[in-house]
Order: structure tokens, then C-alpha cells, then sequence
């Protein structure tokens, strides 16, 4: 493989720059039928790279949206907790008065 300096395309070994004006018609189909095949190919990785990039992202979302459920519902059973520990304290405040005012 050669690659244009100024380019930077990859091309079979047998295309350089310097030789691309004394190729024949069928060298010069050739070598563009070789550089459609390689961005064709290209093209094809970068579509399944995309592809799978949507798919990571897809499970990323769904795994953050479980995630923030889980996380309201122990939300919600802290502040349930937190009201249980007051009425707990209330009681015993009140059975403390209740006890000092029987003596």
C-alpha cells in the first residue's frame, strides 16, 4: 500500500502519485475501484460503530432511569424512616412526662 502525501489516501502499492499520469484507463479503473471499495468498507465500520454506540448509549439510559427509580423509592422509605424515628421520640418524651408526673 502507498499513500498520496497530500491525501493521505491509502492505495494499492502499484499507485503512487508520480505514476498516475502514465497509468492506462484500466489501471486508473482499477485503482478507483479499489479506493470505492476501501471507503465502502470504511463506511460499513463506521456505520456498525455508530450502530453499536446508540445501542450502548439505549442500555446506558435504561440502566440511569432503573437507577433513579431505585433511588426514589429508598428516598421515600429514608423519609418514612425519618417520620417513624420523630413519633418514636414523641412517645417516649410523652411517656417520660407521663412517668414523672406519676411519682
Amino acid at each position: 500500500m502507498a499513500t498520496f502525501s497530500s491525501l493521505q489516501i491509502r492505495c494499492p502499492s502499484f499507485l503512487s502519485l508520480s505514476l498516475l499520469p502514465a497509468l492506462s484507463t484500466p489501471e486508473l479503473i482499477a485503482a478507483g475501484r479499489f479506493l470505492m471499495a476501501e471507503t465502502d468498507a470504511s463506511l460499513f465500520r463506521s456505520a456498525r460503530s455508530i450502530a453499536q454506540t446508540v445501542e450502548v448509549g439505549t442500555r446506558t439510559a435504561a440502566a440511569l432511569a432503573d437507577q433513579a427509580t431505585q433511588l426514589e423509592r429508598i428516598l421515600d422509605d429514608a423519609d418514612a424512616m425519618r417520620g417513624a424515628a420523630r413519633r418514636g421520640r414523641r412517645v417516649i418524651v410523652d411517656v417520660a412526662r407521663g412517668a414523672a408526673t406519676d411519682r
